[in-house]
């Protein structure tokens, strides 16, 4: 009877799936959480780089204030409109957003505008930053 029993191979699967699934999932969202937050920065390095570019040239479409923006700066404005228009906009207000017109790199004048973001999804909870710089 015991020979039997120990030979015995009904529910092996079910158990090999027991001890495996867990990490399978753990595996699978961990992968998704940090697919979303490189999507969210790429889109919030994209903003940047175009916000930059924008205020350095002095375009006229980041020239004035949008509706809504509660900052007297335009290039903020602009910067955070570029974000929305991503699909990245909850979470990011004019706090976030910082241009800095007068900034150098390697003796060069450029402008340089950064942009912070908080990230949270699930138990995960960082602040996602991008920053570039275009010639002034």
């Amino acid at each position: 009877m015991m020979k039997h029993f120990l030979r015995n191979e009904d529910g092996a699967a079910a158990i090999e799936f027991a001890v495996t699934a867990p990490l399978l999932i753990f595996v699978t969202l961990s992968g998704v959480v940090i697919g979303l937050a490189l999507w969210q920065w790429n889109g919030l390095q994209s903003a940047a780089k175009g916000a930059a570019r924008c205020v350095a040239l002095n375009s006229v479409a980041c020239g004035k204030v949008s509706a809504g923006c509660k900052s007297g700066d335009a290039g903020v404005c602009y910067a955070m409109d570029q974000a929305r228009a991503i699909g990245i906009g909850p979470g990011i207000d004019e706090t976030n957003v910082v241009i800095n017109r007068n900034d150098t790199i390697d003796g060069m004048s450029v402008t340089t505008v950064s942009i912070n973001q908080p990230f949270t999804l699930l138990s995960s909870s960082f602040t996602l930053k991008a920053k570039a710089s275009f010639p002034n």
